[in-house]
């Protein structure tokens, strides 16, 4: 599968992860993590916008890379502020974030 992504974001331009691409059941908010999910190309961007399980962490590690590998050499994102890290939940046995404040 992850050839596949890999050369589907090769194919398309823009590499960008997508949720449905990732399990989001938890039991606990321990089973929960926080990560970006969009188009990764951006000169800023990247903060946490979406929790899925920490059974799918791996994943969602590896298609990153193998996306960022598609991103311009020259991308500059040390001119981003930095992120704020929200909170993540386990709500009605699935992952979410909690609004931030």
């Amino acid at each position: 599968m992850l050839l596949f992504f890999s050369l589907s974001l090769a194919a398309c331009g823009t590499p960008t992860l997508e949720v449905k691409d990732y399990s989001k059941a938890c039991t606990v908010e321990a089973d929960c993590v926080a990560v970006y999910i969009g188009p990764l190309c951006q000169t800023c961007g990247g903060c946490p916008n979406e929790a899925i399980s920490q059974s799918s962490k791996a994943k969602y590690d590896a298609d990153a890379a193998a996306a960022a590998r598609s991103c311009p050499p020259n991308l500059n994102r040390a001119v981003c502020a930095a992120c704020r890290l929200p909170e993540v939940a386990c709500t009605a046995g699935a992952c979410a974030l909690r609004p931030l404040p």
